[in-house]
């Protein structure tokens, strides 16, 4: 993983969000002012610069969503696409069809600090899901979860700068995965040491 987005605050998350979506779609991405939710985060209005494919850009107005959370899960969650009324899917879709039906959202573009589930069947069902509550063809639906934030950072190396997010501001958290590396880059030196016979030399 190459950034900790739990870590981050809303509003850090959305600003690497904007510079993200500024890669898929076009500079012309604009993020919104913190205010009453709308069902929106940051807009892109005109011709997609080749996404979602070169020969089929998307076009007229896309609407970027954007859900933090500061544990890692996955889209098919059931907090986030389950039939419970407090479900994310189950609040924000009301939303989003509202602007669709408004004429201020043809294509909806959702991104989470989740990962997408391997099961391709689970993904089609819940983009076929967000297809029909706002109202517009599946090929307008896109997620982006972490997996796309890797490749945004891949590609632009200085996301997070451009973002304005500085890793210092947050708090000083280490995984426990980064723990167990350390432990086992420490033993190894010391099994070293024991074998050379320089231990305590």
């Amino acid at each position: 993983m190459v950034y900790a987005y739990e870590d981050l605050n809303e509003a850090q998350f959305e600003a690497l969000v904007v510079q993200a979506a500024k890669l898929k779609l076009g500079k012309g991405v604009q993020g919104f002012a913190a205010g009453v939710d709308g069902g929106r985060d940051a807009r892109f209005e005109g011709l997609a610069d080749g996404f979602p494919s070169r020969a089929r850009p998307w076009d007229k107005i896309t609407i970027i969503q954007t859900k933090h959370t500061n544990l890692y899960g996955y889209f098919s969650d059931r907090d986030f696409s389950g039939a419970r009324g407090t479900a994310v899917l189950t609040l924000e879709l009301p939303r989003a069809r509202k602007l669709h039906k408004a004429g201020k959202l043809e294509n909806y573009l959702f991104y989470s600090n989740r990962y997408l589930t391997a099961n391709a069947n689970e993904n089609e069902s819940l983009l076929e899901r967000i297809s029909i509550e706002i109202g517009i063809p599946r090929e307008n639906v896109h997620l982006c979860g972490i997996e796309s934030l890797e490749e945004a950072f891949r590609d632009e190396p200085r996301l997070a700068q451009l973002a304005g997010v500085n890793p210092v501001d947050g708090p000083l958290i280490v995984s426990s995965r980064e723990l167990a590396e350390v432990v086992e880059a420490i033993a190894e030196l010391v099994k070293a040491d024991e074998t050379s016979g320089s231990l305590g030399g």
